[in-house]
């Protein structure tokens, strides 16, 4: 699979498949110059600030391995320090990440949202006593984001085809912010083809 030489084919039913890359898309696969870079580009960009560590757990890497690849970026990397640590960003989104705190961007993301895949948890969420609360063996909830931390969860109940969700926040939000979250409920309901019938809000802060 490193290769391309191995791929997931077409689903069948709740089954994987696996294929050849050219099977696939009828072409040979063609070398990416610099791919393991763009690896960790993506990563940080993603799930930064972070370090090398992470980055090989998440990769499922050997230590040695991250390094090569980490360090082919390392001119890119801007050093910082995250909940007490060093930890490292790019250098192009420092910009955007020093500008983002007072714009109220919010976000219902759903269970197991590629977001919250951050081997750090404490970089989404600094409260380690709610981390369960989030992160499940089984059943996650949804995860309220504001300005990137997790400040809530949320949770779905359907009958008779429609919609009830309930949002436990675990911080103080203004009247438009709660407005705008009703708004994204809404359009998960459409894109579920079900009715909103109710948008039930509980403070835990």
């Amino acid at each position: 699979s490193f290769c391309s030489l191995v791929v997931f084919g077409e689903r069948q039913g709740v089954s994987p498949t696996f294929t050849s890359f050219k099977n696939w898309t009828g072409r040979a696969p063609e070398p990416l110059p610099g791919a393991g870079g763009e690896l960790a580009r993506k990563f940080l960009h993603c799930y930064g600030p972070s370090t090398q560590d992470a980055f090989a757990q998440w990769l499922g890497a050997c230590p040695r391995q991250a390094k090569r690849l980490w360090e082919s970026i390392a001119e890119e990397m801007e050093p910082v320090r995250a909940c007490g640590r060093a930890a490292f960003m790019l250098a192009g989104d420092l910009p955007a990440l020093l500008g983002a705190g007072g714009g109220g961007q919010l976000a219902l993301l759903g269970a197991h949202d590629p977001y919250l895949d951050q081997k750090d948890r404490a970089v989404l969420l600094a409260d380690k006593a709610r981390h369960p609360l989030v992160w499940k063996t089984v059943a996650n909830p949804g995860a309220v984001v504001k300005e990137g931390r997790v400040a809530g969860i949320w949770k779905t109940k359907t009958s008779g085809g429609g919609l009830d969700i309930s949002l436990l926040l675990w911080e103080n939000l203004t009247a438009p912010e709660r407005r705008r979250l009703e708004y994204l409920a809404q359009k998960y309901a459409a894109f579920r083809g079900l009715a909103l019938r109710g948008c039930a809000f509980e403070n835990a802060f």
